[in-house]
C-alpha cells in the first residue's frame, strides 16, 4: 500500500513528521530505496566523516547492520567478543577527543550502553570525560 503513495508524500509527510530514523530506514527498505536519500542508514552519521575520525570502519558497518536488522547494539545478535571490543575501542576515542555528538548517536540510537559499560566515561564541567 505504501508504495502506491506518491514518493514526496511518503518522505515530506510520513517519514519526516511521523517516523525515527530506524523506521525511516525500514521504509527505504521495504521500498528498494535504502541506500538513498532520507532512507539512507548512514544518514545517522556519514561513513566519511567516521572514518577521518579514525573511528574502527568495522565498527560502522555493526551500526549500520543495526538500522538494517531494526536492532540496536543490546540485541544479542551484537553481543559477540569482537563487537564488544571494538565497542570499548571506539568509546575510548570518543572519551579521549570529548566527541559528544558520536556518543548521544551511539546512546540514543544504538543503546551503546547495554553493550558496554560506559562507567569509564563521564560528564564534567567540561563535557564528556574517560575517567583515569
Amino acid at each position: 500500500m505504501l508504495d502506491k503513495l506518491p514518493f514526496d508524500i511518503i518522505t515530506s509527510e510520513i517519514c519526516s513528521k511521523n517516523l525515527n530514523l530506524t523506521d525511516i530506514v525500514q521504509v527505504g527498505i521495504a521500498l528498494n530505496q535504502n541506500s538513498s536519500g532520507i532512507f539512507n542508514p548512514e544518514r545517522v552519521y556519514p561513513r566519511d566523516k567516521w572514518t577521518e575520525n579514525g573511528y574502527d570502519p568495522a565498527f560502522y558497518d555493526t551500526l549500520i547492520d543495526c538500522l538494517n536488522q531494526r536492532k540496536t547494539l543490546a540485541d544479542k545478535l551484537y553481543k559477540t567478543e569482537k563487537t564488544i571490543g571494538r565497542a570499548y575501542e571506539v568509546m575510548e576515542q570518543i572519551g579521549s577527543r570529548k566527541d559528544v555528538e558520536v556518543f548521544e548517536v551511539l546512546k540514543e540510537t544504538f543503546e551503546i550502553e547495554k553493550l558496554v559499560s560506559l562507567s569509564f566515561l563521564s560528564w564534567g564541567s567540561m563535557g564528556l570525560m574517560v575517567q583515569t
